[in-house]
């Protein structure tokens, strides 16, 4: 009856306060009473350790339901209804005085319309609701406790806010739960705010989370919610070290952890063996004298070897295999869990690093399932992690892994992919360690990480007829083919970037290959020039009524046959027709194929290309008789440089009129004396 009467007396006198600093007060003057009380009775052996837990969650309950029906009263939230799910310790009543209190909030509006278009200030009103019992819970508690969010994943869109409303987050949650959801959620109650929303939530949330039949991936993420418990149950029996009351809640966390994921697995199995053994360790641990440190630590050594073996006969899975998988499948570490921190002493920004995992994780597309891409990427994180801490630049690497997979899209058939074919995960790992411009490639060109795949397969590097007649057959029919010859460039690029990176090719032969890709491309490039520049003019006939030859000139690397990547090229067009028409005709096409290769698009350029100029004639044009070329270089002072460029120059295609211009530009050439 006195209990009643207080409990009364303490709402009357909360929720009839003029101002919230007076309420704010009245409920600090209690709970710092109640905790007095119970922790003198407590001391004194009067309480249990477990009445005693059970009167300080009392507490907090109603400390949250007043604070948040106090906050209700405000016209500033009149638009929403709010309500708090208390979860883990607040959930099974065993909150200490000096641990934080895990709680779930959500929210849905007033009126129940469902309409979107003040969505966005009913999140904002839920957000400053949450701050303000945030605010409220240090100042009653006066510093000694907070207000915590177990389910918070930062990597989540919907996840990562303190608050999010109802529907969002049900909607979310058969998508991109994690391995906290489930096991969390089915011991969740309410314990604040609006109790009809949270019973829809907790009914709507069970039917989702409990389906009548488990898959692997289930399985899955249930031993990476049990493995992390098993480590610490582990790390705590081996290591006496560190502050008792830390090292205490820990142990009572990972208990209360295994407890939830047999409410998980009762469809499949009992736990009857193990139920002594997590009583005995629960009792143990929330009693702070009763047992020696040695018999508390003895009963988690026992309890984690009970826990690993009927986890092996109930799930097709082992857990705790990898600490990083079990985190991965976690999901909500903001920073690096303390017992993988020495893994990531090599990157120069751990933390950066620990958050780059966690994107990893996560599909950036919302009707991707999250849940299946954190699957298959725990499955990969170890080994993926050990790939980049073997390139010069872990995190250059990691950023550009992050990035490329970004742009892809879907990233859970690309981690199910690397973790069937460990080569492919080594190659891409080295790649965006190692060759920032294919990265690039990849980033323009999502698609193309199948050619990595494809990549591997390839036999030998195709010669020039195989590069020639592959791109043919590609432009074949296309009216524009400037993103025809971007894509096969950028996949042939690619191809001899992999066996380059590899090492299966030698220097020389990496030169041929990516001299033979620019030449084909060019070719093509400048027969379509010519193809738009007669549709708008007519085509150069000479007098017997054939068509005006023409050829390209290459000077650089690109003719002495060991470009790069990203060689730019110079060129020059040369044809057989004195008529000054003819010239204005085919400095168009020089023109045109200019424009072509140098056209930036979503794809990338395709090559940086310009015409040819030796010193003297700045502004020469593009196209060239032969005979107008070899006079201009012979009254010109030519520049050294320029001079060996010359002895290089190439002249593409197998026409007669190529082989002719080769042919006496090499005479004059090696006939020539040069200019001083």
């Amino acid at each position: 009856m006195s209990d009643s009467t207080e409990s009364r007396s303490i709402d009357q006198r909360v929720l009839e306060a003029p101002e919230d600093a007076l309420a704010i007060d009245i409920l600090g003057q209690y709970y710092q009473e109640v905790i007095q009380a119970q922790s003198s009775g407590y001391s004194k052996g009067e309480l249990t350790a477990t009445k005693f837990r059970d009167a300080v969650t009392q507490a907090v309950e109603t400390v949250l339901r007043l604070a948040c029906e106090r906050l209700a009263r405000d016209v500033a939230f009149s638009d929403i209804c709010l309500s708090i799910l208390g979860l883990r310790k607040l959930a099974d009543r065993l909150l200490s005085p000096d641990c934080p209190w895990p709680i779930l909030a959500i929210y849905e509006e007033q009126n129940h319309t469902g309409s979107s278009s003040n969505k966005g200030t009913h999140q904002q009103s839920a957000e400053r609701m949450i701050d303000r019992l945030s605010d409220w819970v240090q100042r009653i508690t006066q510093g000694q406790c907070a207000l915590s969010f177990p389910l918070e994943i930062p990597s989540n869109a919907i996840f990562a806010k303190r608050t999010s409303g109802a529907r969002a987050w049900l909607d979310a949650l058969p998508l991109n739960a994690t391995a906290l959801h489930t096991p969390i959620l089915l011991g969740a109650r309410h314990v604040a705010g609006s109790k009809p929303l949270s019973d829809r939530f907790v009914q709507e949330a069970r039917a989702s989370i409990l389906l009548p039949f488990r898959t692997q991936m289930d399985d899955e993420y249930v031993a990476g919610y049990l493995g992390a418990a098993i480590d610490t149950l582990q790390r705590l029996s081996e290591d006496p070290s560190g502050d008792d009351s830390s090292r205490r809640e820990l142990a009572i966390d990972a208990v209360l952890a295994i407890e939830e994921a047999q409410r998980l697995t009762q469809a499949v199995a009992s736990m009857d063996t193990l139920k002594p053994l997590v009583d005995r360790a629960k009792k143990q641990w929330l009693s702070e004298q009763a047992f020696s440190d040695e018999d508390r630590r003895s009963s988690l050594r026992d309890l984690h070897h009970e826990v690993s073996t009927w986890m092996q006969s109930m799930l097709v899975v082992t857990p705790g295999g990898s600490a990083l998988a079990d985190s991965i499948l976690l999901g909500n570490d903001s920073q690096i869990p303390s017992h993988l921190r020495s893994g990531f002493s090599q990157f120069d920004s751990p933390e950066n690093a620990w958050r780059m995992l966690q994107e990893l994780a996560t599909e950036q597309i919302r009707v991707l399932s999250s849940r299946n891409c954190r699957y298959h990427f725990s499955k990969i994180a170890q080994p993926l992690l050990a790939c980049v801490l073997k390139t010069p630049s872990p995190d250059l690497t990691l950023r550009n892994i992050v990035s490329t997979t970004n742009s892809l899209g879907g990233k859970g058939v690309l981690w199910e992919l690397l973790a069937s074919h460990r080569l492919l995960m080594e190659l891409y790992t080295r790649l965006c360690g190692t060759s920032q411009y294919l990265v690039q490639i990849l980033l323009s060109n999502p698609g193309m990480i199948d050619d990595l795949l494809d990549s591997l397969m390839l036999q030998r590097v195709p010669d020039y007829g195989g590069f020639q007649s592959a791109l043919d057959s590609l432009c074949k029919g296309q009216h524009e083919i400037e993103r025809v010859v971007t894509t096969y460039k950028n996949s042939m690029h690619l191809a001899i970037g992999v066996r380059d990176i590899l090492g299966r090719e030698s220097i020389t032969e990496i030169h041929r290959a990516l001299a033979d890709v620019h030449e084909v491309c060019i070719e093509e490039l400048a027969r379509q020039a010519y193809r738009s520049v007669s549709e708008k003019s007519p085509k150069p006939l000479k007098s017997d009524g054939s068509e005006v030859g023409f050829a390209i000139l290459l000077v650089g690397k690109v003719a002495s046959r060991e470009p790069n990547y990203h060689s730019d090229i110079s060129m020059l067009v040369l044809h057989d027709s004195p008529q000054a028409n003819h010239g204005v005709f085919f400095q168009q096409v020089g023109q045109k194929l200019i424009q072509m290769a140098n056209r930036v698009t979503r794809f990338g350029r395709l090559f940086e290309i310009k015409a040819w100029q030796f010193q003297g004639l700045a502004s020469s044009g593009v196209a060239w008789t032969i005979d107008s070329l070899i006079a201009s270089i012979s009254n010109s002072v030519v520049h050294p440089e320029q001079k060996l460029n010359l002895y290089t120059a190439r002249v593409l295609g197998d026409s007669p009129l190529a082989r002719q211009t080769e042919s006496r530009l090499e005479q004059f050439l090696h006939t020539q004396e040069w200019k001083d």
